[in-house]
This record gives C-alpha cells, structure tokens and sequence, in this order.
C-alpha cells in the first residue's frame, strides 16, 4: 500500500515541466536541445524597443496535457513576473510543440517576452490581439488545439 501511495505522489507531482523565467541571452531554449521534436516558431510581437526578452518553458507530463493548459500556465507565470515590476507581458516569439502528442512529444510551448509599461487605454482591436487571433487559428487548423481550446483561448484573447 505504500508503494502504491508514493507511486501516485509521483504521478500527481509530475503533472508538468516548467523553467525558471530568464533573460533569453543566458539560456539555451529546451526545444533546440530536443532530440526529435524541435516545434513550430511563431512570431506574435515586435521589441520596438530593444526591452530585456526573457524566457519561459512549460512542457505537460503526458501527451495526455491539453495544450490550452501549458499556455495559459506559462502565460500567468510570465504575467506575473511582470506584474512585479508594475508592467505587463508581451508576447514576442512562441514555440510550440506539433502533434502528434505522444512517444515523449509532450505538449510544450516556450514563450519570449518583454515587460512593457502597462497602457492606461486597451483598445479590443489592437494588432496584439488580431496577431494572437491569426496565431490561434494556425494552431486549431495544424490541430494543435480542439475545437473547444480554440474557443476557450479566443475568449481569453477578446477579454469575454
């Protein structure tokens, strides 16, 4: 019963892999030390300004993670890290891992961010947002996402 005990421990413990926030220049991205699976690389912002990029890493623990989960992960903890500094997060280049999900191709999505100043006015129809939109429906037609998660993100995108 023990082992039975600390094996779900385990289990329930290594739900996903996530990687300390750092600044882009001093790491290296976990999907260029991939064996196999190197993902997709988007582009969803520009640094006008030359801001410090930092990067974050989240990868589910079976391909049984949905992908909606590991971003919406990986973003709170980049929201939060700007949010310290008073700012919020820019999304600049994401990678994301391909279907399918399976023989150690978890989901996976790495994002590079810088924290800008917070905009008092936040107009639904910026760039920013019709990018991510573009972005989103590349992944529900490469099947990344379901049907469902595409909703979900899209909702989360236009603020409803």
């Amino acid at each position: 019963m023990y082992k039975l005990n600390m094996l779900l421990v385990f289990i329930l413990a290594g739900c996903t892999t996530v990687s300390a926030i750092q600044p882009v220049e001093t790491g290296v991205s976990r999907f260029d030390t991939a064996l196999i699976y190197k993902g997709k690389e988007s582009i969803v912002g520009i640094n006008e300004n030359n801001a410090q990029e930092y990067r974050i890493f989240h990868q589910g623990a079976t391909g049984a993670t949905p992908s909606s989960a590991i971003r919406s992960s990986a973003e709170r903890r980049a929201n939060e890290f700007c949010n310290k500094e008073n700012k919020q997060m820019k999304a600049i280049r994401e990678r994301t891992s391909v279907p399918p999900h399976m023989f150690g191709n978890w989901p996976r999505i790495e994002i590079i961010f810088i924290c800008v100043e917070k905009s008092i006015d936040n107009d639904n129809f910026d760039d920013g947002k019709y990018k991510k939109l573009i972005n989103l429906k590349q992944l529900l037609d490469q099947g990344v996402l379901s049907e469902q998660e595409f909703n979900k993100e899209k909702a989360k995108i236009l603020g409803h």
